[in-house]
């Protein structure tokens, strides 16, 4: 069993490190790019926060918990809980331009067209 759940956490991670790559490349992509672009392409953020610099923080979370099924031996088994979790986040400046970004969390992955994992498409014109 502990052998099993070895093998499942090095591929996660380097199935993660592998589609880590692409989602900081896409949210690179904003830097740059006015608050409009990040509404389209993402949507409204889940949280705002006002920063002492005057910047303002816009703030996107995705949170899932799957389960995975392990056996002792053919007559009982029992469900590992296993969070995936990826917080990132846009700085705006006050003429409501991307300055910064960020992000935390063992699963901010996406695959190149950003279409697997956390949804985060590359900003228009890219």
């Amino acid at each position: 069993m502990l052998k099993l759940l070895s093998l499942i956490v090095s591929f996660s991670l380097l199935s993660s490190c592998a589609s880590e790559k692409y989602f900081n490349e896409h949210l690179q992509s904003y830097v740059g790019k006015p608050s409009a672009t990040v509404l389209t392409s993402v949507g409204p953020p889940q949280q705002t926060m006002k920063m002492s610099d005057a910047k303002t923080l816009w703030i996107y979370e995705y949170s899932r918990k799957p389960y995975l099924a392990e056996s002792i031996d053919p007559n009982s088994s029992f469900l590992l809980p296993i969070v995936h979790s990826c917080r990132y986040w846009f700085a705006l400046n006050d003429k409501e331009v991307v300055t910064a970004v960020g992000h935390k969390g063992n699963h901010c992955r996406t695959n190149q067209s950003g279409g697997r994992g956390v949804l985060l498409p590359f900003a228009s014109g890219k």
